[in-house]
């Protein structure tokens, strides 16, 4: 786990100093995402557990890491140099020093990135050689909350597209169910990690 700190405060570090470079905070989403593809790979990679099991579980995370991190990509590229609003907030909050106050915040991500990834670094130590019935549970919930989340996130995008009243709010697809679908699915993956973990 020290080398995926390392990485993570790497990838944090440079982002922090794009995002004052470029002005614009926003990125830290994009690499908050993409961060746990890599930390995945390396815990598969250095990890002492069953080969087929480091192996898919660094296949699903780099998996979901990467389809989030590429649409969020795209939002935030398609928005610069405009801000997220939940950033240009803390801007006026933090404006005696931001780019210092930021540096902390993007710090406080890549720990928040570090401890979420640990049920990860304990499934990769598993050394029974075939999956536990908790595992097949959790693999097959979170195939379905990686579909989930990207079904909510395209219902959401082509809303946003037809859409010309920045007011309203997305009642279609599973948006009317709850207001952040996306959010659920999400917490799902976790459970789902949560559930591959216990062996």
């Amino acid at each position: 786990m020290i080398i995926a700190a390392l990485i993570l405060i790497a990838l944090f570090l440079v982002t922090w100093w794009l995002s004052v470079k470029l002005d614009n905070y926003s990125f830290v989403d994009v690499t908050w995402s993409l961060a746990f593809a890599p930390v995945a790979i390396w815990l598969a990679y250095s990890g002492g557990g069953w080969l087929t099991r480091r192996y898919a579980i660094a296949a699903l995370v780099a998996a979901w890491s990467l389809r989030l991190g590429i649409h969020l990509w795209r939002r935030v590229a398609s928005h610069h140099p405009k801000e997220d609003v939940r950033y240009a907030v803390l801007r006026d909050k933090w404006q005696l020093n931001p780019p210092r106050a930021f540096f902390w915040f993007f710090s406080a991500q890549a720990m928040l990135v570090w401890l979420l990834m640990l049920p990860v670094y304990l499934i990769t130590q598993q050394t029974s050689p075939s999956f536990h019935a908790l595992e097949w549970i959790g693999l097959g919930l979170w195939t379905l909350a990686l579909i989930g989340e990207g079904i909510s996130d395209a219902q959401l995008a082509h809303f946003k597209q037809t859409n010309t009243d920045p007011l309203s709010i997305c009642k279609e697809g599973l948006w009317r169910y709850s207001r952040h679908p996306n959010y659920f699915f999400q917490s799902l993956l976790w459970w789902a990690l949560f559930l591959m973990a216990l062996p």
